[in-house]
C-alpha cells in the first residue's frame, strides 16, 4: 500500500561524525598528566610502528596504570565516546541504558622537533580520538595537527560535489580538546616543529552491551 506521509525528504546515510569536546578539568589535571616524562624514563624504547616518525609513543596499556589524573581523563573520554554513540545510533538503539564504554587500548606521544604521525587507522574499536595535553611552541592548525582523510576518494569535480572536494580536514590543536572519529577513517597528523615537546593522548574504544548486572550480597 501507498504510504500516506507523501513529504519530501534527504536522507544523509552513512554520514563521518566527528566530535570536538573540551575537558573543563583540564587545568586542574594537566601537570600531573605530563609527569608522562617519568613514564618515558623508565621506558625509553618508543613503541615501534611504520607511521610514527621523529617521536615517543608509549605502551597500548596506560589505561591500566595507576594514576588518579589520568583515570579522570579516562572518564572523561569515555564519556564522549558514549555521547557519540547516542547521538548517531538514536533512531536504531532504544534503550541504551544496558550498553557501556570500553577502552580497548590507551597511549599518549611525545613529538619531538619535526615528529608526525604518517596515515593509519585503527581497528578492533568503535571509536579513535586524540586528546591535546600539552600543545608545545606553536598552535597554529598547520604545525602538528590532526587531519582526517575522507573515505572518498573519487569525486566529480562540479559545483555539486563541492561537498566532497577535500581530501584531508585538519583540526586546531588546543589544550584540553578532544576530537573523537570512527575508528575506519584513516587519520594523522602534520609535522610538528617546536622546541617545547607537544604532548598528546590517544585511546581507542567501543561500545558494549552489558548482559546482566548482579547486586552484591551482603
Amino acid at each position: 500500500s501507498k504510504s500516506n506521509n507523501t513529504s519530501n525528504k534527504i536522507h544523509r546515510l552513512w554520514p563521518t561524525p566527528v566530535g570536538e569536546f573540551f575537558n573543563p578539568d583540564h587545568q586542574k589535571i594537566r601537570d600531573k598528566l605530563i609527569v608522562f616524562e617519568d613514564y618515558k624514563t623508565q621506558n625509553p624504547k618508543s613503541k615501534k610502528g611504520i607511521e610514527n616518525i621523529n617521536l615517543y609513543e608509549s605502551g597500548y596499556n596506560i589505561h591500566q596504570l595507576q594514576n588518579e589524573s589520568y583515570t579522570k581523563l579516562i572518564h572523561f573520554i569515555a564519556g564522549c565516546f558514549y555521547t557519540m554513540s547516542k547521538k548517531m545510533n538514536d533512531r536504531i538503539i532504544i534503550d541504551d541504558s544496558k550498553y557501556i564504554t570500553e577502552i580497548v587500548n590507551s597511549w599518549f606521544i611525545v613529538y619531538g622537533n619535526s615528529g608526525f604521525v604518517a596515515p593509519h587507522l585503527h581497528g578492533n574499536c568503535s571509536w579513535s580520538c586524540v586528546y591535546y595535553v600539552q600543545l608545545g611552541d606553536s598552535t597554529g592548525i598547520g604545525n602538528g595537527s590532526t587531519y582526517l582523510q575522507k573515505i572518498h576518494l573519487m569525486a566529480k569535480t562540479d559545483v555539486g560535489s563541492t561537498y566532497l572536494q577535500f581530501e584531508l580536514q585538519h583540526f586546531l590543536p588546543e589544550e584540553g580538546k578532544l576530537i573523537v572519529w570512527p575508528s575506519h577513517i584513516v587519520h594523522g597528523s602534520y609535522p610538528y616543529f617546536g622546541k617545547t615537546k607537544r604532548i598528546i593522548v590517544s585511546e581507542s574504544g567501543f561500545i558494549s552491551r552489558i548482559v546482566m548486572v548482579v547486586d552484591g550480597i551482603d
